[in-house]
């Protein structure tokens, strides 16, 4: 398995966003994602979310994320998150985000976020792609607001991605993607 430590933001158009001391929660929820990655049997299914929502991590229930609760609401309604994790683990579900920094703080450094899918890309390509290499048979559903993110910057995937799903427009797409997550890790 990587070096979990080892970040690597070189050259990356997010740095600006990154705030001071952030390595250490992306260890802490890197660690937390491992966590749950090692507790699951077979992994049937990865959904991407194109970045942390206000620099917290999913898999990290100290903190509140909205990624979280959106998909908890969704999949497995009225869970606290300590079962909403463990149904995903049983499921074989593992959640990836892209790319480490809240990129939602372009805005504060003057960044165009035209930009959002080169800092994704250089991201997950340095920390997350070896992931979805544990279980390369594995199916990927994307929940990106821009759905091309990783088409041409991550061939090695591309042929996986079943779908992409807007986080903004899950409340209108949720029974077919419930429906399309029941089918892929039905036991």
């Amino acid at each position: 398995m990587k070096d979990l430590s080892n970040i690597n933001c070189k050259c990356c158009i997010a740095l600006p966003v990154k705030p001071d001391d952030f390595d250490k929660v992306i260890e802490n929820g890197r660690y937390l994602q491992m966590d749950a990655i090692n507790k699951i049997k077979s992994i049937k299914l990865y959904l991407l979310i194109s970045y942390v929502s206000t620099g917290r991590f999913f898999y990290d229930i100290k903190m509140e994320t909205w990624h979280r609760n959106d998909l908890k609401h969704i999949l497995l309604k009225d869970s606290t998150d300590e079962e909403f994790i463990k149904y995903l683990n049983e499921r074989g579900i593992v959640i990836i985000e892209c790319c480490f920094c809240p990129l939602h703080r372009f805005y504060k450094h003057k960044i165009s976020y035209d930009h959002i899918p080169e800092a994704v890309s250089l991201c997950f390509k340095r920390h997350n792609l070896h992931l979805l290499m544990i279980n390369k048979d594995a199916a990927i559903i994307t929940l990106f607001d821009r759905p091309r993110i990783l088409d041409n910057e991550v061939p090695e995937i591309g042929s996986r991605i079943i779908r992409n799903f807007s986080f903004h427009k899950m409340e209108r797409a949720n029974k077919r993607f419930v429906k399309l997550v029941n089918k892929i890790t039905d036991n």
